[in-house]
């Protein structure tokens, strides 16, 4: 089973880049509705990142670094 996301992702994806309409703007729409959910989601992965918990995680915890690293320059504090 796919999600919201996975679906209009696909869909932007196949219709390109220079196509302003259509999926690519229900995805931005999509994201755009939950930016809160988004960057309390961000906040919470930078607290257990910065907590040491997630040391443990193996995998998982790499890849929640890289994707903290990542939305940084989004959601984290500018110098």
């Amino acid at each position: 089973m796919k999600s919201l996301y996975d679906e209009l992702s696909e869909k932007a994806e196949a219709e390109g880049a220079t196509k302003r309409v259509g999926a690519r703007a229900d995805l931005g729409m999509l994201l755009y509705g939950r930016r809160e959910a988004l960057r309390e989601l961000w906040l919470a992965a930078s607290a257990r990142l910065g907590s040491g918990d997630a040391e443990g995680d193996g995998a998982n915890g790499d890849r929640l670094a890289a994707a903290v690293r990542t939305l940084a320059p989004l959601f984290g504090e500018r110098p």
